[in-house]
């Protein structure tokens, strides 16, 4: 079922993680833009977890996008300068695909 352009009102930096070796010779990784893409955002709920010697307030997210191939749980999503790492990602139909993303809590 297509999805009326309105509904894609927001837009979103798709990116992948990619190697890189620095100076040194270390190998860091790195995120690599992909494109921006238009995407319907609905916030799916949050809770505070305890890690690091500290609590940390997480959110997850849906993004419908219009279909990709190369979307994986390996992406990263920046919407409003918050970075996103991508959980799941399942096809709606033939047009759209479905994106699950978790806040970090380090930047981009």
């Amino acid at each position: 079922m297509p999805i009326r352009a309105g509904l894609l009102n927001q837009r979103v930096k798709l990116q992948r993680q990619d190697d890189a070796v620095d100076a040194s010779g270390q190998v860091t990784q790195r995120w690599l833009d992909v494109g921006e893409v238009w995407a319907r955002v609905e916030p799916l709920g949050g809770r505070e977890e305890f890690g690091n010697q500290q609590f940390v307030a997480t959110g997850d997210v849906r993004f419908t996008i219009r279909r990709r191939d190369d979307v994986n749980p390996l992406f990263g999503i920046v919407h409003r300068g918050r970075a996103y790492d991508v959980v799941s990602v399942a096809p709606d139909g033939r047009d759209l695909l479905l994106v699950v993303g978790r806040t970090r809590t380090e930047e981009r």
